[in-house]
């Protein structure tokens, strides 16, 4: 995909999320019933359309289970869009603990993944932005490129390979997974894919003789 394209689509799905999704959850009767307030959630959100160096309100901390609430729990968001924006509100906050983790994990993969894909392409987003190199993370973005239960939508496997590569994760079931995603029987059939994995190579710096090699080819 053209750069300046890409850069493009997700400049507009940004303001989308900000400027649609999100103030519609302000309006749910989830809001406000587990210590977040919705004057609380408003400024959050002004909070995140500023440069990251900005420091978050402490009232986030506050607003995590009601998030968490609308992407996986009891009051799962009907919305899917709502749920994605969601998602991406997680890994914009850089919230590394084991119940938003576990959230944007069960999203992205195994029995209880979100139907739709554009959530999940956004939890895998948010995971990478994250930055979480625990083996449950890794395992479930490694999931989602290769093996029975790759997921069948390429931007999703996009964003997966990205993740890992944002993470920086050298682990030989990460390089292996990256390298088969990009080149041999078993590549990916999406170009773009490829081009994630490829670029997910480079920012991880392996260079071991079968890394150089494949992207070499």
């Amino acid at each position: 995909m053209n750069k300046s394209l890409f850069l493009k689509i997700n400049t507009g799905f940004i303001i989308l999320v900000f400027g649609c999704g999100l103030p519609l959850l302000l309006h749910d009767p989830v809001w406000g019933q587990k210590g977040c307030s919705e004057a609380e959630i408003q400024d959050t959100i002004r909070q995140l359309n500023k440069p990251s160096s900005v420091e978050l309100p402490e009232s986030i901390v506050n607003c995590k289970e009601n998030l968490i609430d609308l992407l996986i729990g009891d009051q799962k968001h009907y919305h899917a869009f709502d749920r994605g924006s969601v998602a991406f509100v997680l890994g914009r906050i850089g919230d590394k603990s084991p119940e938003t983790l576990n959230a944007l994990r069960t999203v992205l993969t195994g029995e209880n993944r979100d139907d739709y894909s554009p959530v999940r392409s956004r939890a895998a987003s948010a995971l990478g932005e994250i930055g979480d190199k625990s083996p449950e993370t890794l395992n479930a973005l490694r999931t989602v490129l290769t093996g029975e239960n790759r997921d069948d939508d390429a931007d999703v496997r996009s964003r997966a390979a990205s993740a890992l590569g944002e993470i920086g994760d050298k682990s030989p079931e990460t390089l292996q997974v990256l390298r088969t995603v990009l080149t041999g029987e078993n590549r990916d059939d999406d170009a773009d894919v490829r081009s994630r994995a490829a670029s997910a190579l480079g920012e991880i710096g392996d260079k071991s003789p079968e890394t150089l090699q494949v992207l070499r080819t």
